[in-house]
Order: structure tokens, then C-alpha cells, then sequence
């Protein structure tokens, strides 16, 4: 059997993240949404609806029958009767091939980029509702907007945090030879340490 020999550039990855970002950005933005009262004519309540928060903006509007976020369960505090909106956005990505020339690595991660590797930087965006200090001072308390007790809790903003991560890899080829399979492996990691202002503003809350 004849050998295979197949090539792509970094740039052309880059590429498609980057059409896929516009197209699909579903795949990049995960949201437990906030809720939103919803009222008649008369201003009465006839109940509530998802209010898709998120920390960066979703644009341009994607086709016809995309869907503009991936729906994550919203995230429950012990001891709170009431569960968090948050949003967790991957807003920028990078891919990069030895030699390496568009990703610049940290130094914990030894480069340049050896022979056969890659390079990975994502900026990870999160985005938290915070509790209000009251509810952790008092567990078990109930949430109410007029009058209608909530299981998410009814906020306009979230509390938002960047974190970017750097990773380096290569691919293996493994599995007998009539059922061989590319497999990623991670070489090394790397979180850089971003001031998470909006999960500081939670944990403060948190501890009163």
C-alpha cells in the first residue's frame, strides 16, 4: 500500500476558526442564561424568559437557524436556593506549526516550538452572576420577583474575568495498522495569571 501525505498550514487553521467564529458561534460562546420578565399590554406578568448574558458581544449575527450561544446549566451555589447565571466565551485562538512564527510562548513552555509540535493560545472569557451576600448569610432563602419565586437568579450584567492559556503538543499515530488512529497529546500547559476580577468580587461575597 502506497503512502499518504497530507499538509495544512497554521494559516489556513486559523482560517477556519476564524470563519467558524462568524458562522457557527455556538461553538464558542456557552451561556446558562439570566432571566427576564415578561409582561402583557397591561403590564401584567404573564411570566419570564431567557436573558442571554454574556461578557464579550456575539457579531455578527450568524445565519439563519445558528444558534448564537450553546446552553450550559446555570451554576449552583451549597446552601443557595437560587442558581447562577454565567457564560464561559472562547474569544480568541490561535494556532501555530514549528517553526512557529504566530503564537509567542512563554517562557514556562521552553521555546521556541520544537521540531514535529504545535502551539495552541486561547483567551478564555468567563463571565459570573454574583449572590447577593444577603442569600449567603441567610441559606435556604428564596428568591422572588413580583411576588414569583426564581430557581436562576434575575441579574442585567455578569462579573467578567479573562484568562489565557497556552498549550504545546504534537500528534501520534496509534492503534494496530488495519484500525490506526491521530491522536493529540499535550506536551505542556500553561495558565497565565490574569487578575479575575469578577471571581474576586464573588469570593468576597462568598465569605461574608
Amino acid at each position: 500500500m502506497p503512502d499518504l501525505y497530507g499538509a495544512i498550514t497554521d494559516d489556513a487553521v486559523n482560517r477556519i476558526i476564524n470563519f467558524l467564529h462568524a458562522r457557527a458561534p455556538y461553538l464558542f460562546n456557552y451561556v446558562a442564561p439570566s432571566i427576564k420578565l415578561q409582561t402583557d399590554d397591561a403590564g401584567n406578568v404573564t411570566g419570564f424568559v431567557d436573558h442571554w448574558l454574556t461578557c464579550s458581544e456575539v457579531a455578527p449575527d450568524p445565519p439563519p437557524g445558528v444558534p448564537r450561544y450553546r446552553r450550559i446549566p446555570p451554576l449552583p451555589l451549597p446552601g443557595v436556593a437560587v442558581k447562577l447565571p454565567c457564560s464561559i466565551q472562547l474569544i480568541d485562538l490561535n494556532i501555530d506549526f514549528h517553526p512557529g512564527d504566530a503564537v509567542a510562548l512563554p517562557v514556562e513552555l521552553a521555546p521556541p516550538l520544537a521540531d514535529q509540535r504545535f502551539s495552541i493560545q486561547a483567551m478564555v472569557q468567563f463571565g459570573l452572576a454574583c449572590v447577593p451576600a444577603s442569600a449567603v448569610k441567610t441559606p435556604g432563602i428564596r428568591f422572588y420577583t413580583h411576588d414569583i419565586p426564581v430557581t436562576r437568579l434575575p441579574v442585567e450584567s455578569l462579573h467578567c474575568f479573562l484568562v489565557q492559556i497556552f498549550a504545546v503538543g504534537h500528534l501520534v499515530v496509534a492503534g494496530a495498522a488495519a484500525s490506526q488512529q491521530i491522536k493529540l497529546e499535550v506536551d505542556g500547559l500553561e495558565i497565565v495569571d490574569i487578575s479575575p476580577g469578577g471571581l474576586v468580587c464573588c469570593r468576597r461575597n462568598s465569605l461574608h
